[in-house]
């Protein structure tokens, strides 16, 4: 790809946002193009849309479940069973919708990491754990991987969950192209007589990795 490059505080740098004014105000240009071997090249992309939608499912009554997600794309998933000694599996799940098919071949190594604090009670020794599905198709997916496991400590911090292409199942490598990425996380907990059972998953603004950047938003721009 040919490139674009100015001087600016004594160095050249290469352009990677270009803006012109239109209808009265400045816009940014998405892409640029410039001759090289005989054809017009993309210089630079302004990047392709992504938006989040999150939903969230608890399969028993005594149970409930919730998924906020700001606009900052800071988050909380949480799940809990009243006391009595009653089981609930909850599922969350949080889609990466792109306005532009990506080409696999462009995706990064790295296609999702979650840094997250985590606050449990009584779940079960599986715990919580989770898979990335592409394109909204079950079959092509990544590896489960795990969260919190029921013989973990009550409460901790600072935790990374994280996907690589090499996670990939055989269907979802054979991809061309992703036109979305969809984390979702299913955890099982049993009350007791006495105490309900509970997760809560925090995280952050930019505590998302999505391909190539930490997100700081539900709707944005990634460049590919």
């Amino acid at each position: 790809m040919p490139e674009l490059w100015i001087p600016s505080g004594g160095t050249n740098r290469k352009i990677k946002e270009l803006y012109i004014p239109s209808g009265g105000v400045t816009r940014k240009i998405k892409a640029a193009y410039a001759p090289s071997g005989g054809a017009n090249r993309k210089i630079f992309s302004g990047g392709i849309r992504y938006w989040i939608t999150t939903s969230a499912d608890a399969s028993s009554d005594w149970a409930a479940s919730t998924f906020t997600l700001n606009g900052d794309a800071s988050g909380k998933m949480y799940a809990f069973v009243a006391n009595g000694g009653y089981f609930t599996d909850a599922d969350f799940s949080m889609v990466f919708n792109f306005q532009d098919p990506i080409l696999k071949s462009n995706l990064p190594s790295t296609l999702l990491s979650l840094d997250y604090d985590y606050d449990k009670r009584r779940i079960s020794n599986d715990g919580a754990w989770a898979y990335l599905i592409l394109n909204g198709n079950t079959n092509a997916k990544t590896k489960s991987k795990t969260f919190v496991k029921g013989t973990d400590p009550d409460q901790g911090s600072n935790k990374t969950i994280s996907w690589a292409q090499s996670d990939m199942t055989a269907t979802a490598a054979a991809l061309t192209y992703i036109s979305s990425i969809e984390l979702k996380l299913h955890v099982e907990m049993t009350s007791s007589r006495d105490d309900t059972a509970y997760l809560t998953i925090l995280w952050g603004s930019t505590d998302i990795w999505l391909l190539n950047k930490w997100i700081g938003s539900r709707d944005d721009y990634i460049q590919i």
